[in-house]
């Protein structure tokens, strides 16, 4: 059930996740992401994608995401079969951005929630969402999701690089996040953090699928 490993390419590690919702069984994913790439939803692919860069589809919706290395990416499946849409994704997402929230404010860092302001859909940072987190006005946790029939993926990404260094060549200023490392907290200490309590993640996984299952 439980994922750490990264694979080399955006392409692998995305049908990984895929893989993960088509089986349909629980699945709890936390990866380091191993170089700059580009995901986007399968849906909606941009009309361009510098050659320079490690690029895929990506099973789940939003904008077109940066992924600087040694961001953590996240990923998560539910089986939801026979759940109304509504009670398939709001418990999901409320409870993978509250985790988020309580492991940075254990090292200090105060964010806040999503807003629904009008957004942009092209891009990951611009595209606005109650469920996912900011600090001082930036994405800094990023949510997305698909449903199946029999189960639900939710896949994120928690930006503790700074996207500039990788992505300014190519992208405008508002897609793209100076990271957590922008906080004044070691990005090491950062990231350290979120392996310390990914048991806490799991548990309350298996804990929250189960009612699911028999209910739905």
């Amino acid at each position: 059930m439980l994922n750490t490993r990264a694979y080399p390419t955006a392409h692998d590690n995305m049908m990984a996740d895929d893989a993960a919702l088509q089986r349909g069984t629980l699945y709890v994913s936390v990866i380091e992401w191993p170089q700059p790439s580009v995901t986007y939803p399968q849906t909606r692919p941009p009309h361009y994608v510098p050659p320079e860069l490690d690029a895929s589809p990506r099973p789940t919706g939003g904008g077109l995401l940066l992924h600087s290395p040694h961001s953590l990416v996240i990923g998560m499946v539910v089986p939801t079969k026979g759940a109304p849409l509504g009670r398939r994704c709001r418990p999901l997402l409320a409870g993978i951005q509250n985790w988020c929230g309580m492991v940075l404010d254990s090292v200090g860092i105060a964010t806040h929630p999503g807003d629904q302001r009008p957004h942009n859909v092209t891009y990951c940072g611009t595209y606005h969402n109650p469920y996912e987190l900011n600090w001082q006005g930036e994405k800094v946790v990023a949510l997305a999701l698909k449903h199946a029939r029999h189960a639900t993926l939710i896949q994120g990404i928690i930006h503790i690089e700074s996207n500039h260094p990788y992505f300014a060549a190519w992208f405008p200023p508002e897609a793209m996040t100076q990271g957590l490392g922008c906080t004044g907290v070691d990005k090491a200490l950062i990231r350290e953090a979120f392996w310390r309590h990914l048991p806490e993640w799991v548990t309350s996984v298996e804990r929250f699928a189960t009612p699911l299952e028999d209910q739905w």
